[in-house]
């Protein structure tokens, strides 16, 4: 029974872990995009506004992106996928790397820059993430509230991967 029990608790903290490591991740991409965009200069804005929207943004991903800012999250999917596809990181092991990066501005406009690292996957995720956070700022003023909260279970083809022929100019 002892050992049944430090199985768990070993299960509850390996799950704890992935689960803060997943969360770091998320805030050094809510904090690209407040950098980028100053009024989603919080882990709240930024994750609040994406998360759930169209088929892409957020967990998941399938059938044929609602618009640009879908498709900025369908590329994020396609990104990380790349990485775990061609064995820079893990299947499943995308949120256990912690990367770093620079804020700076050139020319007055703010700027990302991801730091090399012994860590290839890590460097690798920030590229993604700091794609997916100029490609949705840049594309912010397209908001469309009927894509926020989504039902991708009836709204969305189960098929992944269908390209909008406005995804092609990202």
């Amino acid at each position: 029974m002892r050992r049944s029990g430090a199985s768990f608790v070993a299960l509850v903290l390996s799950f704890l872990y992935i689960a803060c490591l997943a969360e770091a991740n998320v805030i050094s991409l809510g904090s690209m995009l407040g950098w980028l965009d100053p009024k989603l200069n919080s882990i709240f804005g930024a994750y609040g506004r994406f998360n759930r929207y169209g088929c892409y943004c957020g967990i998941g991903g399938s059938g044929l992106p609602m618009d640009q800012i879908d498709c900025c999250c369908q590329l994020h999917d396609a990104c990380y996928d790349s990485l775990t596809d061609d064995g820079t990181c893990t299947r499943g092991g995308t949120f256990s790397h912690l990367y770093q990066y620079t804020k700076y501005k050139e020319d007055g406009r703010p700027q990302i820059n991801c730091k090399e690292s012994d860590d290839p996957c890590a460097y690798k995720l920030c590229q993604c993430d700091r794609k997916v956070a100029v490609c949705l700022s840049t594309h912010e003023s397209k908001y469309n509230m009927k894509y926020k909260n989504y039902d991708r279970n009836t709204k969305c083809e189960k098929k992944k991967w269908m390209q909008a022929d406005f995804c092609q100019i990202l």
